[in-house]
């Protein structure tokens, strides 16, 4: 941190208060660790989160200040245009020298080389430039978010240019309309498209009031960065004024959060994304480039005129714009949650994956019908959000807005509050519930939520199938009848639903919190024959082992919903010892990450999101290395189809990067 960066901070701070503050430190140092979470999701709902980090813009307001008033103190031309470059670059060191910023920077350096050694060009080349010189330096930027928008849409606006030319040549509009309005609205729309897939990938929405808040938040946040800059002179030279010129600026700063929190709370701010393949996104970008391209060769700059020479474009070129075209519509129709006929897959396998959400328990279900279900959904606190950080973003990545039916075991907030939070947000079509709680608070909350979005509510007890499929079937074991529970811990506990789902040849015990008397009675219900995958009652905690159901049906695998290093010290080590003992294969969420069961008509795999967490590293590296030559000599020796391999590639790829660790 430079002591210029420490003077800017300090002087902020001394005169601007409120949420201006953050605001204002992100706008001009790019400092973002002060802004709350609500402000940043006003700013992205309404399409301006670019204002709020330093970027492009801001790194061209700089450059315009510099040069205007060193050529306002009688500097020649390219001596004024060399000494804002230094200045542009002096910026980008106090504000941290993020990819943003060095991109403009370099893209200003390469415009002012070119206009100092008489040369002209375009756009294309410095930004070219720019990608290949921070690539060089570090290739790592290709994996940074900021470097992705930035290129994607510095890209897509050079690209675009044309889009403006052809709008003056139908038009024909007054110049103040179309330098002030349709410019904005024209670079706000190219810039979305560009960053379009980008932001499916990383945040899984849009924008959709991003031109009208574009088109007033640009000038005022623009006239807040010139008027802190002025505000940063005037304490330097004339402290007497610095501080009406700050109350300027924090008036300006006041009002581009009003229009982000006007905006933000329009209905329908935002439009969700569904997650795109590497595939659509190639696609996408390449159809969209290609489009831009062929609409600028069409209607070239015409020299001495506002319109363009001509509009010329040959049969074989319209062809190519035309399919160009339709392949952007058709990405866009799919990011936006659309089917195509001829991309249907239907599945030949049932998946069980028991989901990584800390201290907590949440499993989902896919069905080979499509249908997907959710058993529990995790604790949502402030600091840990199951349903914002695994149970949403598992839903895009399985191409859905909602689980088609959620139950909820029992009403404790490690099991029902990632489900209240998806039923806020109209995530859950069909509830199903026991009636074995009726008074708890979170039940009737739970219940109040799902009246308010009518959702299908559905009361079940033992002996029941709530739902079937092809070759499954999903039933209640526990617990039997419709009595209420009482509210006490143990008592909530034992009442869990539990619930089994069966195959020809295997059998899942989902088990909630049940205790060790609900699952003595359970194993008399179940037949000890079939491979046995068992989620441990109370996420293995002491006490919670039936002694009865495990030398009966012996589960071939047993599954520990637990968070890391948590206060409960699940699970105990007596009983993680007894199920290994017994001949189990235990898993453990707080280890081996979210563990996904693949079912088919002859065989039953395991996926962990974590393999081998327990290995050292060199150990590690050789299993991936041996994996690999399994999986290539099972290629090339016809045991296995390159579509099957390269599923199981990309799923281990998703589930890495689906399922944090807590």
């Amino acid at each position: 941190m430079t002591p210029a960066h420490d003077w800017i901070e300090r002087a902020i701070n001394r005169y601007i208060a409120g949420e201006e503050r953050p605001f204002l430190l992100a706008l001009v140092l790019g400092e973002r660790g002060e802004l709350t979470d609500e402000m940043k999701d006003e700013f992205r709902q309404s399409g301006i989160i670019h204002l709020i980090s330093v970027s492009g813009l801001h790194t061209a307001l700089v450059a315009m200040i510099a040069f205007v008033f060193l050529k306002g103190i009688r500097l020649p031309i390219r001596a004024a245009l060399v000494g804002s470059t230094l200045i542009v670059w002096f910026y980008c060191g106090i504000s941290g020298c993020s990819p943003p910023t060095l991109r403009s920077s370099i893209m200003v350096t390469c415009v002012v080389g070119s206009r100092v050694l008489g040369r002209s060009g375009g756009l294309a080349s410095p930004l070219c430039a720019s990608c290949a010189i921070l690539l060089l330096v570090d290739p790592r930027y290709l994996r940074d978010v900021g470097f992705e928008l930035s290129y994607a849409a510095t890209g897509s606006m050079v690209a675009g240019r044309a889009l403006g030319r052809i709008v003056r040549h139908f038009l024909s509009p007054p110049e103040w309309l179309s330098k002030y309005v349709i410019s904005t609205i024209l670079t706000t729309v190219i810039a979305q498209l560009g960053v379009l897939p980008i932001l499916a990938l990383q945040f899984g929405s849009v924008s959709a009031v991003s031109i009208p808040a574009n088109l007033f938040a640009i000038p005022v946040a623009s006239g807040a960065l010139v008027s802190s800059f002025c505000s940063l002179g005037f304490l330097c030279l004339l402290p007497s004024l610095a501080a009406c010129s700050f109350s300027l600026t924090w008036l300006l700063l006041r009002l581009c959060s009003l229009i982000a929190k006007s905006a933000s709370s329009l209905p329908g701010a935002s439009i969700e994304l569904m997650k795109p393949t590497t595939w659509e996104v190639i696609i996408f970008m390449s159809c969209l480039f290609l489009v831009l391209t062929k609409l600028d060769s069409a209607f070239p700059p015409s020299e001495g005129s506002r319109a363009p020479a001509g509009a010329h474009i040959n049969r074989r070129s319209k062809f190519v714009l035309i399919m160009a075209a339709f392949g952007t519509v058709l990405c866009v129709f799919r990011l936006a949650g659309g089917e195509i006929p001829w991309t249907r897959s239907s599945p030949n396998a049932t998946e069980i994956i028991f989901l990584d959400v800390g201290q907590g328990d949440a499993t989902s279900i896919k069905l080979q019908d499509g249908r997907l279900i959710l058993i529990d959904g995790g604790e949502c606190v402030d600091k840990w959000d199951s349903a914002k950080r695994v149970l949403i973003p598992f839903l895009r990545e399985g191409r859905k807005k909602a689980f088609d039916t959620a139950f909820v075991t029992h009403f404790h907030s490690d099991h029902v509050n990632g489900v209240m939070q998806l039923l806020g947000e109209g995530r859950v079509k069909r509830l199903v519930l026991s009636n074995a709680d009726t008074t708890s608070s979170l039940s009737r909350i739970t219940r109040r939520l799902a009246r308010e979005k009518r959702v299908s509510m559905y009361f079940v007890a033992a002996p029941c199938a709530p739902v079937s499929g092809p070759g499954i079937r999903l039933a209640v074991l526990n617990p039997s009848g419709f009595n209420t529970a009482d509210t006490s811990f143990s008592s909530i506990n034992d009442s869990s639903m539990v619930l089994i789902l069966e195959t020809k040849d295997v059998q899942f015990i989902l088990t909630g919190d049940s205790g060790p008397q609900a699952m003595d009675r359970i194993a008399d219900l179940l037949s000890p024959g079939k491979m046995t995958v068992l989620k441990a009652p109370h996420h293995g905690g002491k006490g919670t082992l039936s002694v009865r159901f495990l030398e009966k049906i012996r589960p071939r695998y047993v599954l520990f919903s637990v968070g890391r290093n948590n206060r409960f010290a699940h699970p105990a080590r007596d009983v993680v010892d007894a199920y290994e003992k017994a001949g189990a294969t235990t898993f453990r969420t707080d280890l081996d990450g979210s563990v996904s069961f693949r079912i088919t008509e002859d065989s039953v795999s395991v996926t962990t999101a974590r393999p081998a967490s327990g290995l050292p590293l060199l150990e590690k590296a050789k299993s991936r290395r041996g994996e690999r030559k399994i999986m290539l000599f099972a290629l090339f020796s016809g045991s296995v189809s390159p579509r099957d391999l390269s599923q199981a590639l990309l799923s281990r790829l998703l589930l890495l990067r689906v399922f944090p660790k807590p």
